[in-house]
């Protein structure tokens, strides 16, 4: 889709365009059928150098002396990349290559990296780090630089009296960032070793729009301990402050590194600041939406007297059951003491007062009069070395169970000897290390001040036993195989589960003295005033529609969406579509959004129908067009130039005779996902047409792993798309689908049967499944090759950390044409958007579909959708 009509598929779109590891013919033609041992295993990491642990561990401890700064125009060579001189003395880097600095180190040691910059769009930006030529360690392929947030101009009130957050906005302006792990399990910025002399550093970019001002290598240090910290204090003769305490709303974070960071309204409890029993106030941030390792929150604080500080928070922690949630507190861009990098909040189900501290004084913080900045981050904090060691284990346990699943297949023969131990090398070995590793992590769960890992020790104790039992009858070894495959995968799931680090905070606020803290608590009789006024406020307020005012024309739109999303739109209508209606028409214009079940139908047999319907499924425009309740589009004079907004087709399924009723509002589209590891272990390469994708899930097959391709019943709504690659294959092999006059399908045509019959050939000739839960299978490498939607990508970077940096994605396999050249067309799926035929503001609704399907206000909706629901 062009223009971004859904901003997903542009991000998905770009990431199909970087180059695919297919530069040579699949060897899937020439493998050896009779070989099913496995081969070497490959991963991403051991072609990359070291890991970082061990690349720091074979380095002198000491760290380096002195700051090295590098003007960013001072490089030595380019490789790929264009630079042009920008404001502020910066470098505008574009496109993909190497930019090379020269680097004079006086004094050997270990430095931090720093780079002050800043770059367009919505999404971080990954890059490398190499030194004199190579990567010091496997992770220094794949550094982050993340984007900063603001709140997008605070909080706004709608037409109805409720607060809303306006939609995040990228932070312009030179800003320093550290070269950080980019899943945000490390805490700390990498340290690179460099030995004094001259070096080369060299920046690395896969698709760059940077500026960039200054490099600079920072010795790395430690913080002191809290005990240091205290005793520097008395040295000073530094005294508590006794200032007014100093506020610090939740919702009023001025920086964010991701956009979907939002402010929240909680309506249940007057503790909050502010509150109301009728509307709805936004009176906090965080949650369940604040829970990744790194996300981090920045507060600006004014000191109006130099001293010392305590900090209290109103905060909730009621999603981690008998367990904590860490977060690492930074003074102005620092972390002030060991303790501070590791403050833990424990579980509760309502709001409560916490002041940072040990259990049983609190920390104090020295801070001098003027501009300051408090920063939390959500860290992994005491649980930081389990899950390093979990993620090593299961990497280890998942390799080896693909080991034995392609002699054994998922399925084993229990009157089959398999003599695994002879076949895999160290399979003994293997599983006994495992289990004595699981069974350490067990005792190292009880020392955790965390409950919340007791109840996972069950998981652990029961892959252990697997293990044991594997080893001490490894003859029968095979016998456990779908047991492991089961604590295996309970396993993983608890890597993605461990990471979720959530926490609501209200207030903050620094005081001298804790006792002075500011946090009241209603009592019991307030508690029930208020309880009683939102009950009373619900009997009048209107919870499913939103907007509508006095205008010229009110437009009145049904959208069965939640309300969340319903909320986004609104907001995104009062800000932004309301101007544009009275820039175009020369009147103001209203909306009202109705949040309903019913469908038009309903609304037309009532005569209640809405002037226009947003995301209908795919056959409807059709079928309301052929009973003429939907409105021509082409009656308006601009319709063909609104539809250069989109690919060529996308609206091909919203023509009915000689009329278009409807436009599209998103597309979606299948990709190829495939495990990178297990196909350079089988000496093969990712597929470019579907023969080769048929040899390669032949290889997979004779070594007991499987495809995918989805195949689903076509439904009356989805249109041919969704019912898997038929309608890819007929585009490939051009094949119509209708006749000329378009009044006959040609799906009963000799070459729409060849087609259907290459098609099925796939699952009935190459045994490809017609049903699995690829997400499962494809992440425990069973499934190593599948297609499936865009929308996979983001599930599998999420939810399954294991295997990261293991897979990739890749466009559809083709079909070559009698010209030789290769047809990759994709069918796609989507919705459209159209007006009613009973619409009395007719021309109000095209400008807002107008408005709804251009590039601006759908990136917009989508960034600002982001920011609410992550």
């Amino acid at each position: 889709m062009k223009s971004g009509v859904i901003q997903s598929a542009a991000l998905a779109l770009a990431l199909l365009l970087l180059p695919c590891a297919n530069a040579t013919p699949c060897r899937a033609q020439n493998a050896d059928s009779s070989s099913t041992a496995p081969a070497a295993k490959t991963t991403a990491a051991a072609t990359a150098g070291p890991d970082f642990a061990a690349y720091l561990a074979a380095q002198p401890a000491a760290n380096g002396q002195g700051n090295v700064a590098l003007a960013a125009k001072d490089y030595a060579a380019l490789s790929g990349l264009q630079a042009s001189a920008s404001t502020d003395g910066a470098v505008r880097f574009t496109g993909s290559g190497n930019v090379d600095y020269t680097v004079e180190i006086a004094a050997a040691g270990r430095y931090q990296l720093r780079l002050t910059c800043r770059f367009d769009g919505a999404r971080n930006l990954k890059y490398g780090v190499l030194l004199d030529g190579a990567y010091p360690f496997a992770e220094a392929r794949d550094l982050l630089l993340t984007q900063f947030w603001d709140d997008g101009g605070g909080i706004r009130t709608g037409a109805d009296g409720n607060e809303y957050v306006a939609a995040a906005g990228v932070v312009d302006g030179l800003l320093p960032r550290y070269a950080v792990d980019s899943t945000g399990e490390r805490d700390d910025p990498y340290l690179f070793y460099l030995s004094a002399g001259a070096h080369t550093l060299s920046l690395r970019f896969a698709d760059a729009t940077l500026e960039l001002s200054e490099l600079e290598l920072l010795p790395a240090s430690d913080p002191p301990t809290y005990e240091e910290c205290r005793q520097a204090y008395a040295a000073q003769g530094l005294q508590p402050s006794d200032a007014a305490p100093i506020r610090l709303q939740g919702e009023a974070a001025v920086l964010k590194t991701d956009r979907s960071l939002p402010g929240h309204a909680d309506t249940d409890s007057p503790n909050l600041t502010p509150h109301d029993a009728r509307y709805l106030r936004v009176n906090y941030i965080g949650g369940g939406d604040w829970n990744s390792p790194g996300e981090e929150l920045t507060w600006q604080l004014d000191v109006a007297q130099d001293g010392l500080y305590t900090i209290g928070l109103r905060l909730k922690q009621d999603q981690l059951i008998n367990g904590y949630s860490y977060r690492r507190l930074k003074i102005d861009g620092e972390v002030p003491f060991v303790e501070a990098a590791n403050l833990k909040f424990f579980y509760s189900t309502a709001w409560k007062k916490a002041v940072l501290g040990d259990g049983d004084e609190p920390y104090y913080f020295h801070l001098t009069a003027g501009q300051h900045t408090l920063s939390l981050s959500v860290t992994l904090g005491e649980t930081a070395a389990f899950y390093t060691e979990l993620k090593e284990i299961v990497n280890d346990i998942g390799d080896l169970y693909l080991d034995i699943v392609m002699i054994t297949g998922e399925t084993p023969d229990y009157n089959r000897d398999y003599d695994l131990f002879n076949q895999i090398p160290g399979f003994n070995d293997t599983l006994s290390s495992d289990s004595e590793r699981l069974r350490a992590l067990v005792e190292r769960s009880a020392q955790l001040s965390s409950k919340r890992t007791g109840q996972y020790v069950g998981a652990l104790n029961n892959m252990a036993r697997v293990l044991d039992a594997m080893c001490k009858h490894p003859y029968e070894a095979q016998d456990y195989v779908k047991d492991y495959y089961t604590q295996y995968t309970n396993l993983s799931s608890w890597l993605y589960e461990m990471k979720n680090m959530p926490l609501a905070v209200d207030e903050i606020q620094l005081v001298g003295d804790p006792d002075r803290l500011d946090l009241p608590k209603t009592g019991f009789f307030g508690s029930v005033w208020f309880t009683l006024r939102r009950f009373a406020a619900s009997f009048s307020a209107d919870y499913n529609s939103m907007g509508g005012s006095d205008t010229d024309a009110t437009l009145k739109i049904w959208v069965n969406w939640g309300r969340d999303q319903t909320q986004v739109l609104n907001n995104l209508i009062q800000e932004s579509f309301l101007p544009y209606a009275q820039q175009t028409l020369g009147k103001t214009v209203g909306v009202k959004l109705e949040i309903t079940t019913a469908t038009l139908i309903n609304g037309l047999l009532s005569g209640d129908q809405p002037d226009l319907a947003l995301s209908m499924p795919r056959t409807d425009p059709l079928n309301y067009a052929m009973r003429g309740a939907l409105y021509d589009l082409k009656q308006f004079p601009d319709w063909e130039e609104i539809l250069t907004r989109f690919q060529p087709g996308a609206e091909q399924p919203y023509y009915y005779r000689d009329g278009l009723y409807a436009l599209p509002d998103t597309q979606s589209f299948y990709i190829l996902f495939y495990r990178s590891d297990i196909l350079d272990s089988l000496g093969l390469t990712v597929p470019n047409t579907w023969e080769e994708f048929l040899n390669v899930t032949a290889v997979l097959q004779r070594n007991n792993m499987q495809s995918y391709l989805p195949v689903s019943a076509l439904t009356n709504n989805a249109g041919l798309g969704a019912c898997g690659i038929y309608g890819t294959l007929l585009m490939q092999d051009k094949v119509p689908i209708y006749n000329a006059q378009k009044d006959a399908c040609l799906l009963d045509s000799s070459d729409a049967i060849a087609t259907f019959t290459r098609w099925t050939d796939m699952y009935t000739e190459y045994k490809i499944p017609t049903t699995q839960s690829f997400y499962n299978r494809f992440r425990v490498g069973l499934c190593p090759l599948g297609v499936d939607l865009y929308t996979q990508y983001t599930v599998l970077q999420s939810a399954a950390p294991e295997i990261r940096g293991r897979w990739s994605i890749a466009p559809l396999p083709g079909t070559k044409g009698a010209d030789g050249k290769l047809d990759r067309t994709t069918c796609g799926m989507g919705t459209g958007c159209g007006i009613l035929q009973k619409s009395a503001h007719k021309e109000e609704a095209w400008a807002f579909l107008k408005w709804w399907t251009s590039a601006d206000a759908q990136l917009a909706y989508n960034n600002a959708l982001e920011s609410v629901l992550g």
